[in-house]
């Protein structure tokens, strides 16, 4: 039996939601430290990323609490990041009713409507 395929889908290309940028102060570790982000989502479809500009506050409420919970150096590195940026994923989903599956499974109900979070731009000063 064949492997299943998981070569891209060039025919649809991915659709991706932009957001504005962030600028939070950043939990304290020593003096002031501030992060600024330029986050873009991957989504489903174009009707996906439509419907996101009416969960938006919310979604940017979410980001926000986030982002100015970390500390300067939980963020600073690459696993950092990653772990942020799938900590956003699953809160994003949330906010549009699809929460992240329970600890110690795998399988999710339906596939959530944001794939991915890219960071665009990552500065902490």
């Amino acid at each position: 039996a064949a492997a299943p395929s998981t070569a891209v889908d060039l025919s649809k290309p991915p659709v991706f939601a932009a957001l504005d940028t962030f600028t939070v102060n950043l939990r304290r570790e020593e003096g002031d430290h501030y992060l600024q982000a330029v986050i873009a989502l991957r989504v489903a479809d174009q009707k996906t990323a439509d419907a996101l500009k009416g969960f938006m506050p919310e979604i940017r409420h979410r980001i926000n609490l986030l982002l100015s919970s970390k500390l300067p150096s939980e963020v600073q590195t690459t696993e950092g990041r990653e772990t942020l940026a799938m900590e956003i994923l699953d809160s994003v989903n949330e906010s549009l009713g699809f929460p992240p599956p329970p600890p110690g499974t795998r399988v999710l109900t339906a596939a959530p409507p944001v794939q991915s979070v890219l960071f665009n731009s990552f500065i902490i000063q």
